[in-house]
C-alpha cells in the first residue's frame, strides 16, 4: 500500500560541511545529508537537485566531505572518493584503506586526507589520476586544510595538536612547521591579504598569522558570556572561558571586516582597522554556524548550522547596523513526533517536535514550508480589537515569553495537537489548538497567518488575553495538566481533557469556558483518571472520551450530560474517529486496537498483532484501512471489512505519528531519530486492486526491513520494499494462479456500455428521418474538375476487392487467434495477443468484432472465439471484461448458436466454467465485501 515518494523537512545535514560555489553569474550550496547530495541556489534557496542515495555493501553510506569543481562534485565517504557529474555518480577512487577526513581543491588538484591513515593523496582533477602521495608524523591529526593564496603547489594542514605544517604537494615534501599554538586548531581560512591566514582555536581565540615572517599579527578573543566582547589581551582572560571557533569569513566588496562564527550560536563581525568588535549576532544557529561564507565582491553572507538543520543569508546593506536576515531555508531541529493534514487543504501538513516548533509543511513546494511564529500577533482582528488589547495593562504584543538555550521554540513541547477546518475569512476563529507539557492552558493557532492568536483556553484564565504566559516558568509546580485536544467539525467549539479527568468545552470565536461534563460517580469529575483522547462525531453533537481507566464516555455536547458509557476493560492511549466509515478506533495499553460502533456503542473489531506501544493511527480517506504504528518499529494496515492485517512495515527507526491526507492519496510518517517526514503514495488510491484470498497474510510471517523514502527528489521508481505490496497489486499480465481473479481495470461504465449496446444504439437513433442530401445538377461535377457521384469504374471494382478483403478478415481477434493456430504456435501467445487487442477495443469495435464472425463450416469461427472466452475464464484474467463479451457474444449470436451442432459440447463447458467462476467470486465477496462495487454489474 505505501510506496516511497519523498522525504520532507530536510535542509542541512551533520557530517559534512556545505560548499559554496560560483557557476556563471549564480552561486550554487551543496549540502550532504547522511548519504544524500542537495543543491540549493542562493539567489532563492530553492531545491535544485538531488543525488541518488549512495549504497555501499547493501547499506547507506555516509558523506564525510564535499568539495565542487566546475560540473564535478567530489564526495568522500569512508574510504573512497566519489566522482559525480551533475549530481551523477561516474565514478569512484579507492586508494585509502582507512576513513578519509578532508577533501581540498586548489588549481586542478584534489587532496584527500585521511587523519587515521597519516596519509594524503593527490589527485589530476583534468585525467582523473593519482599523482602523488605522502604520509604524515605519528601524532599529527589534520583538522582542516587550506591551500595560501598565491603559493603554488603548497598546502597548509592545521591539527588538533595546534601544530601547523607547510607541504609542497608536487614533491611531496614538508617545507616548513610552525610552532604549536597550545590547543586544537578548529578553523582556518586564507585572508585577502598575501602571506597571511586566519586559524580560529578551540580556546576561543582567532589569530591572523603572517606565514613568512612566522609571528601573529592580531588576536582576538571571545568568551562564552555575552559580556566583554571587545579585544582583550590574551594574558587577562583564562583559556578555559572562550568559545571554540567554528568557522572565519572575509568581506570582499571594500569593507575590511572579519566574521567569526562560535560554537555558542554567535557571529562576531570585527573590524580590523580598528581591531575591534563591529556588531554581534546572537543565536544565528542554534549549536553553533559551523560554514560561514561571504559571496565574492557582495555584502551576502551564508551561513549553515550543523545541529540545527538551517540555511541562511544575511545581507550587510546599511551602515553602522548588523546584518539583517535576508532569506533561510530551515526544518526541524529534532525529531518531529507528532503530524496532521490540514483539514481543508491537502498539500499542508503540520508537524510538532521535541525542539517545541510548530511547522507547516507544504508536499510540493519547500519554499512555502514555514514556523509558526510563537509570538503573540497583533494582526488578528480588527483595528478596534488590537487597539483595545494595546491599551489594556501589562498586554505587550509581540513579546518574547521565555527562552532556552538550544532550543527554538518558546513555549513548551506540544503534547496534543487539533485541527480544525480553515476559515479565513472569519480572523476571530482559531483553527489549530495546542496542549503543552505542563500547562493547563491550550494555545490557540491561526493557520493563514502562521502565528500564535492571543486567545488561551483554560478554566482559571478569565481574561482571553497573553498576560498569564510570563507565568509559564511556574507551570512545573501545577497540579493540572492538558492531554489531549479536539475540535468540532463546525469549528465552533473545542474540548480539552486534563490529566485530572476533567473535560471541558471552549468557545474558538471568543476563547470563554461553556462549562464541563461531569460524571456523578466520579466526584464531579469526567473520569477518575487522566483523559487520554476526545473525539467528536461527524455532526458535533456528541463527544467520545476516553481515560486511562479503560472507560468510554459519550456525551451531549449541548446538556453537558452523560449518555452512554462503554467499558473496553484496558487502560486506553488514545482514540481515532474515522468520518468516512462512522468508526471509533480505541489503541489500548495491551497493543491491541479495538474498533467501536457509535451507534451500537459495541466493539466491532479486535486488531490484534503490535509487540509494541501504540504511537498512533489514523484512517484512510475512503475508509478501508486503517493504519496503526509501534514502537516495536513496525507499522500496520488493517482491512476494516475483513479484520485482517493485509500489509506489514518493518523499520529501523519506529514510527511515531502517521497522517493520511484528505485526498486519499498520500502518507506521511515521522520516525524516532529521523528529523525528516517520510512521505509515501498510497497505492490503494492510484492502482486498481486484484481481488485474492486473503488468506495469504495468515500464514506469511516473514517480513522485509522498509527503507525510508529518498531524501530530496520524487521518488518514482524504487524497488518494492515489501513482500506482501508484491501481492497487494499484482499485474494481470504475468499472474497464471488459478487461485485468484484478475480484473481488466475497464470502468463500470465501460462495461455496462458493452453489454447494454443495443439499447445506447436504440437511444442514439435520431428521432426525425434523415433528410437526402438534395443532389448537385449534372453539368457542375464537370465543370469543377470532379467526379460524379456514382464514381468510375476504376472506383467501384476497387471498392469490391476492398469489401472481399474485409469479409476474408472480418473479426481482427479471429485473425489473430487464426494467424498463431495456422504456424503451429500452442505456447498461449495468440491468447495474449489477442487479449491485447480486445482491451484496446472499444464497445463499438467489441459489438462489430461479434457481428464479423462468419458461420461458414458449422460455425466455425464462433467456435474458435467461444474456445478463446472458455479459455481465459479457465485462467481467471480479465474476469469482468470476458464477462461482458460472453454476454455480448450471447445476445447477438444466440440464436444462430442453436442451428449448429458441434458448438453444443462448448456451451456446456462454457456454462460449467462460468457456474465456477460465479461460485468462487460469491465465497470471496463474502469474504471482501467493501471491494465489489464495480462488480455489481456481473448478478
Amino acid at each position: 500500500m505505501l510506496q516511497p515518494y519523498r522525504t520532507l523537512g530536510l535542509v542541512n545535514g551533520k557530517t559534512a560541511k556545505p560548499f559554496l560555489q560560483r557557476r556563471g553569474t549564480e552561486y550554487f550550496i551543496t549540502c550532504a545529508i547522511d548519504s544524500v547530495l542537495q543543491l540549493y541556489n542562493i539567489s532563492k534557496l530553492r531545491l535544485k537537485g538531488c543525488s541518488p542515495i549512495l549504497v555501499r555493501g547493501g547499506t547507506e553510506t555516509v558523506i564525510k566531505s564535499v568539495v565542487c569543481w566546475k560540473d564535478w562534485t567530489f564526495v568522500a565517504s569512508f574510504d573512497t572518493v566519489l566522482v559525480f557529474q551533475r549530481l551523477q555518480l561516474k565514478e569512484d577512487w579507492k586508494e585509502h584503506t582507512k576513513e578519509i577526513s578532508q577533501l581540498l581543491i586548489f588549481g586542478d588538484v584534489l587532496l584527500s586526507v585521511s587523519s587515521a591513515e597519516q596519509r594524503v593523496i593527490v589527485w589530476d582533477l583534468s585525467s582523473h589520476e593519482k599523482l602523488s602521495e605522502f604520509y604524515l608524523s605519528v601524532g599529527f591529526s589534520v583538522t582542516c586544510v587550506e591551500h595560501p593564496e598565491t603559493y603554488l603547489n603548497k598546502v597548509l594542514l592545521a591539527s588538533e595538536q595546534g601544530q601547523l605544517q607547510l607541504w609542497n604537494v608536487r614533491t611531496c615534501r614538508l617545507l616548513y612547521e610552525f610552532e604549536s599554538f597550545g590547543c586544537a586548531i578548529t578553523s582556518m581560512r586564507s585572508t585577502p591579504a598575501l602571506d597571511i591566514v586566519a586559524l580560529g582555536l578551540s580556546d576561543g581565540r582567532t589569530i591572523l598569522f603572517h606565514l613568512k615572517r612566522n609571528q601573529k599579527v592580531m588576536e582576538f578573543f571571545h568568551q562564552k558570556s555575552s559580556q566583554n566582547m571587545n579585544h582583550l589581551s590574551i594574558d587577562q582572560v583564562s583559556s578555559s572561558d572562550g568559545c571554540p571557533v567554528l568557522d572565519i569569513a572575509f568581506r570582499s566588496d571594500g569593507y575590511s571586516e572579519m566574521a567569526v562564527s562560535y560554537s555558542d550560536g554567535s557571529i562576531v563581525f570585527f573590524d580590523l582597522k580598528q581591531r575591534e568588535v563591529k556588531y554581534k549576532l546572537n543565536r544565528v544557529h542554534l549549536g553553533g554556524a559551523w560554514f560561514i561564507q561571504y559571496l565574492l565582491g557582495e555584502p551576502l553572507l551564508v551561513t549553515a548550522g550543523q545541529r540545527d538543520n538551517c540555511i541562511k543569508v544575511h545581507i550587510s546593506d546599511r551602515d553602522m547596523e548588523p546584518p539583517r536576515l535576508l532569506r533561510f531555508r530551515e526544518g526541524h531541529m529534532l525529531p518531529p513526533f507528532r503530524l496532521r493534514f490540514a483539514a481543508d487543504n491537502p498539500r499542508i501538513l503540520l508537524s510538532c517536535s521535541i525542539d517545541r516548533e510548530l511547522r507547516l509543511i507544504s508536499l510540493f513546494r519547500d519554499s512555502q514550508s514555514k514556523g509558526f511564529s510563537q509570538q503573540v500577533s497583533s494582526l488578528i482582528g480588527g483595528k478596534r480589537k488590537r487597539k483595545h488589547l494595546r491599551k489594556r495593562k501589562g498586554i505587550e504584543i509581540g513579546a518574547p515569553l521565555h527562552i532556552q538555550e538550544d532550543i527554538r521554540g518558546i513555549l513548551p513541547c506540544i503534547c496534543a495537537i487539533a485541527v480544525g477546518s480553515l476559515r479565513s475569512r472569519d480572523a476571530e476563529f482559531a483553527d489549530i489548538v495546542t496542549c503543552h507539557q505542563g500547562c493547563l492552558e491550550a494555545y490557540c493557532w491561526k493557520l493563514e497567518n502562521g502565528t500564535l492568536t492571543h486567545k488561551v483556553l483554560s478554566r482559571k484564565s478569565v481574561t482571553k488575553d497573553a498576560t498569564h504566559l510570563s507565568g509559564m516558568k511556574r507551570s512545573g509546580h501545577r497540579l493540572e495538566q492538558a492531554t489531549c485536544v479536539a475540535i468540532s467539525p463546525c469549528g465552533h467549539f473545542a474540548s480539552i481533557g486534563t490529566d485530572l479527568g476533567m473535560l471541558d468545552l471552549y468557545n474558538l470565536q471568543s476563547g470563554s469556558y461553556r462549562g464541563s461534563w461531569t460524571d456523578e460517580h466520579c466526584h464531579s469529575r469526567a473520569h477518575l483518571l487522566a483523559v487520554t483522547g476526545v473525539e467528536f462525531d461527524n455532526l458535533g453533537e456528541t463527544l467520545v472520551s476516553a481515560s486511562t481507566d479503560g472507560l468510554l464516555k459519550f456525551w451531549s455536547r449541548q446538556e453537558l450530560k452523560l449518555l452512554y458509557t462503554t467499558e473496553i476493560g484496558i487502560p486506553i492511549v488514545q482514540i481515532v474517529w474515522g468520518y468516512v466509515c462512522n468508526l471509533l478506533a480505541v489503541l489500548c495499553d495491551n497493543f491491541q486496537i479495538y474498533l467501536v460502533d457509535p451507534e451500537t456503542k459495541q466493539i466491532a473489531r479486535r486488531f490484534i498483532g503490535h509487540r509494541g506501544p501504540l504511537t498512533d493511527a489514523q484512517f484512510s480517506g475512503d475508509g478501508y484501512f486503517l493504519l496503526s504504528s509501534s514502537l516495536d518499529g513496525s507499522l500496520r494496515v488493517w482491512n476494516i471489512q475483513l479484520g485482517h492485517c493485509v500489509d506489514i512495515y518493518e523499520f529501523e527507526h519506529a514510527p511515531t505519528s502517521i497522517a493520511f491526507s484528505p485526498n486519499n492519496d498520500f502518507i506521511a510518517t515521522c520516525h524516532s531519530n529521523c528529523v525528516g517526514i517520510a512521505l509515501w503514495s498510497n497505492q490503494h488510491h492510484f492502482k486498481t486492486n486484484t481481488v485474492f484470498n486473503h488468506s495469504f497474510f495468515a500464514t506469511h510471517q516473514e517480513q522485509i526491513l522498509s527503507r525510508l523514502p529518498h531524501i530530496g527528489a520524487f521518488q518514482r521508481h524504487l524497488p518494492t520494499m515489501n513482500s506482501l505490496q508484491e501481492n497487494l497489486f499484482w499485474n494481470p499480465k504475468k499472474e497464471k494462479s488459478s487461485s485468484g481473479f484478475t480484473l481488466s481495470g475497464k470502468p463500470l461504465h465501460y462495461l455496462l456500455t458493452v453489454v447494454n449496446w443495443d439499447i445506447v444504439k436504440k437511444r442514439s437513433q435520431p428521432q426525425q428521418p434523415v433528410k437526402k442530401q438534395v443532389e448537385a445538377p449534372f453539368f457542375l461535377s464537370n465543370v469543377l474538375g470532379t467526379e460524379s457521384s456514382l464514381g468510375s469504374r476504376e472506383n467501384i471494382h476497387q471498392k469490391t476487392i476492398d469489401h472481399k478483403a474485409y469479409s476474408s478478415t472480418a473479426s481482427q481477434l479471429i485473425a489473430c487467434l487464426v494467424q498463431h493456430d495456422a504456424e503451429k504456435m500452442n505456447d498461449g501467445s495468440q491468447d495474449e495477443e489477442a487479449l491485447q487487442l480486445l482491451r484496446k477495443m472499444n464497445p463499438t469495435s467489441i459489438e462489430l468484432e461479434v457481428e464479423g464472425l462468419r458461420d461458414y463450416d458449422n460455425g466455425k469461427e464462433c467456435r474458435i472465439f467461444l474456445d478463446f472466452l472458455i479459455r481465459q475464464l479457465h485462467a481467471r484474467r480479465d474476469v469482468d471484461l470476458i464477462e461482458s463479451v460472453l454476454a455480448v457474444f450471447l445476445k447477438q449470436r444466440g440464436l444462430e448458436l442453436v442451428s449448429f451442432t458441434e458448438i453444443e459440447r462448448q456451451l456446456h463447458e462454457a456454462l460449467q466454467v462460468q457456474t465456477e467462476v460465479m461460485n468462487q467470486l460469491e465465497s470471496l465477496l463474502d469474504e471482501i465485501d467493501g471491494w465489489t462495487d464495480g462488480l455489481s454489474w456481473i448478478a
